[in-house]
């Protein structure tokens, strides 16, 4: 396994393992991400982080690999409301978390 493909490893997992805990990451837990959507929490996350600079709507059908059943603008709009403000920092910090060595930052890096 090549280095890049052992951080992509990492990074899938910090999601998985905020997944696990998205009640914690939702505006109204126990009612957000309960039912089976087209777009799920961990889709969600992934998505966002693996955005281009094309519009959503382009992005998304990349994404579900222009299939015809690709989620909608407004599901991905609807799904992202959903999201309370600091999902991403926590997934930023856990994983930067997983590298050493960390005093080479000293601080002052975010």
């Amino acid at each position: 396994m090549t280095n890049p493909e052992k951080i992509k490893q990492i990074l899938l997992s910090e999601i998985e393992k905020i997944n696990q805990h998205r009640e914690d990451f939702c505006k109204r837990p126990g009612i957000n991400f309960t039912r089976d959507r087209k777009i799920t929490f961990d889709t969600l996350l992934h998505f966002q982080i693996s955005m281009e600079s094309g519009s959503v709507n382009h992005e998304l059908l990349k994404y579900f690999n222009f299939n015809v059943g690709t989620p909608s603008l407004s599901a991905f709009y609807q799904q992202r409301a959903k999201l309370s403000d600091d999902v991403f920092q926590k997934l930023f910090y856990n994983f930067n978390n997983c590298f050493k060595p960390k005093f080479l930052l000293k601080g002052r890096y975010q």
